[in-house]
This record gives C-alpha cells, structure tokens and sequence, in this order.
C-alpha cells in the first residue's frame, strides 16, 4: 500500500501484526506496549539465571507472596532529574508512576484515583477551582482528562512564585526551537529572552504551556485548542 496502515493484535506473548507499508520502504518500525511487564521480567530473569548455570526451583509467578531476601540497593535518580527527563522526553510512564507516588506518600498504596485527589487538594487553597480539572490518568493520553487553560495558568504562576522550586521546574520545561518534542516549533523566532514550552497532543487536539522569561519579567503561557483545522 502507499500508506502505512497498520493494526496489532495480541493474546498474552503473542502478536498479530496486519496491514500495509509503502511499497519502497523495506522496513517498518512499531512500538508496542507488553501486556503483563510483571510476568515478562520474571521469564527473563528465569532464562537468564539459567543460563549462567543457577537453578530454580519452585513454581514463583507474579501476585505470588514467597520470603523476600534484599540482594540489593539501588537508589533512583533525584526528583528535579525525573521531571526533567519526563518533560523532555515526553514520557509516559514517569507521568504515571510519579501518580501514584504521590498517594503513596500518604497511604501505603499508590494509585490514580487517590494521586489525582492529592493534586486537587493541593491545588483548591493557591485558587487553582478543582472544578475546572477532570483527571482520569498521570499522563494525559486518556479523552477523559479535561482541563482549563486558566487552571493550568495558575499552576504555573503560583509554581514560578515558589522560590525553592520555580527555577528548578521552569528548567526542567523544554527549550523552544532546541529540545524535545517542541525542537522543530519556532526554530527561527527573534523574541528576546528565553522561551520554554511543553507540548501535548493527539488526534485535534494541540496545547502548550510554560514560561516566556525576559530579563524583566516571567509570564505563564498555556495554549489549549481542539478540533483544529489550520497548522
């Protein structure tokens, strides 16, 4: 076909890849999301013990509860490089797990339901109307997160007011014309001053929101448009 169209399939490890590829494109690439990580991990590490010559024993699947032995510490990347590393990167995952993080510093579980009531309650007292935010997940993909660019606006005003964390987060935006997914948008502008943006998208659906910042004066910025017809 001349466009590419294709569909996946799957059940548990196994794939169906259908569809079509330009005819002069010899290779395709897809990226596809695994249906139970828990379980994968553990056959990989199964396999690769064996390999090394380390017996298992036992029948161990994930859900299971055996004696835990700590073989080793690892500690993680600092926050301010995590949300760095989300905001450029666009990633997903970090999104979702800093989520959950957020109930579990309170409780002992994490999950969405209870990481996104944390955020409204932050959020109600510094004038953010919890009314005018709808979350469904950490990452933004789902149709049912519904948010108001005055809402979003007030969260990075009162974040850039915060001193012991507003430089922190405004570099860890991408830098228009440079870095991530906002690298290619305004690359020849002439405004003075620095312009740093995250973007997000889907089907008709394109926002911005950060931070233009002179030698004078730093302002929020947030663009949200739906059902765009123009570039």
């Amino acid at each position: 076909g001349e466009e590419e169209d294709i569909t996946v399939g799957h059940n548990g490890h196994r794939y169906t890849v259908v569809g079509t590829i330009p005819k002069r494109k010899n290779r395709c690439r897809l990226s596809l999301s695994i249906d139970r990580p828990d379980a994968l991990f553990v056959q990989e590490l199964t396999d690769r013990l064996r390999l090394s010559g380390i017996n298992i024993g036992g029948e161990n699947r994930p859900g299971d509860s055996p004696v835990e032995t700590t073989l080793l510490r690892y500690p993680s990347d600092s926050l301010a490089y995590w949300i760095r590393s989300l905001n450029i990167r666009s990633d997903n995952l970090y999104a979702e797990s800093l989520l959950r993080h957020l109930a579990l510093l309170f409780q002992k579980t994490g999950s969405a339901k209870d990481g996104i009531a944390r955020i409204r309650q932050y959020w109600q007292p510094l004038g953010a109307d919890s009314l005018e935010l709808f979350l469904y997940d950490g990452s933004g993909l789902a149709r049912n997160n519904k948010i108001s660019a005055r809402y979003l606006a007030r969260v990075l005003e009162k974040t850039a007011q915060n001193t012991s964390i507003a430089e922190t987060f405004v570099q860890s935006l991408p830098l228009v014309g440079k870095e991530g997914s906002v690298a290619s948008f305004m690359r020849d502008n002439k405004l003075p001053g620095e312009l740093r943006l995250k973007s997000g998208s889907m089907s008709d659906v394109l926002a911005y929101a950060g931070y233009y910042t002179t030698p004078y004066n730093r302002y929020a910025i947030v663009i949200l448009v739906n059902n765009y017809t123009c570039k």
